[in-house]
């Protein structure tokens, strides 16, 4: 008796191929790589973003600073002399410092890197920034309209603009208005010590860029009468 064997040509043992190896590798890869890149921009994109939030800290640090100096020079105020606008002969700034600034025209056509503070201090955390201030008298029934530093223009309002360029980014912007006739330049029937504005700085850790904001008061407070 004779058998004959018969050999099943159906489909293989589980197991797979080098081609459908090599299309899974490929597939990962993309996979991967898709992953990475929307990593990378997520990352980028916080960091920019971080960025921005300390330009707008130090913009308005400075936009602070200058509202809250007189509306005239003092003075010219005081002499009646001859309006102006922009530093005068004896304003010229000293090494890095604002200190002889008095008015909110002096800040006008400021440019500053790196950003220090009033007494000239170099600020932490502001590698490659700087700030521009543009003051501008302004019509107070058309307040982002056109300005003019022509001292004829006088409206009686000013526009300040500080804009604080990034190293690798965009530019930050932050405006306000001072008035010829707001509280700030009131002057009390006797001598007072008052608070004309409020500042806050927020730091968290010693090595943390520290975030400062201030208001001036619209309605000063008088903390005591001299004698």
């Amino acid at each position: 008796m004779v058998s004959i064997a018969r050999r099943s040509r159906g489909r293989p043992p589980y197991g797979v191929t080098l081609i459908e190896t090599v299309i899974s590798l490929g597939i990962l890869a993309a996979l991967l790589m898709g992953a990475l890149a929307a990593f990378g921009t997520m990352t980028r994109s916080d960091s920019r973003l971080a960025d921005r939030e300390i330009a707008m800290a130090f913009a308005h640090d400075l936009l602070g600073e200058i509202l809250q100096a007189h509306y005239t020079d003092p003075e010219v105020a005081a002499t009646n002399g001859p309006p102006s606008f922009g530093l005068e002969a004896d304003e010229l700034p000293g090494a890095g410092d604002r200190l002889l600034y008095d008015d909110v025209d002096d800040y006008h056509d400021m440019v500053e890197t790196p950003l220090r503070s009033r007494d000239g201090t170099i600020l932490d955390g502001a590698n490659g920034m700087e700030r521009r201030v543009t003051v501008e008298f302004v019509d107070p029934d058309l307040l982002m309209g056109p300005g003019s530093q022509d001292p004829i223009a006088e409206t009686g309002l000013k526009r300040v603009t500080v804009a604080v360029s990034l190293a690798n980014g965009p530019t930050v912007h932050v405006r306000g208005l001072r008035g010829m006739y707001s509280t700030a330049e009131t002057v009390p029937s006797v001598e007072s010590t008052y608070v004309r504005s409020i500042e806050v700085r927020l730091q968290l850790g010693a090595d943390a860029v520290p975030l400062t904001s201030g208001t001036t008061l619209l309605n000063q407070i008088a903390l005591e009468n001299a004698p």
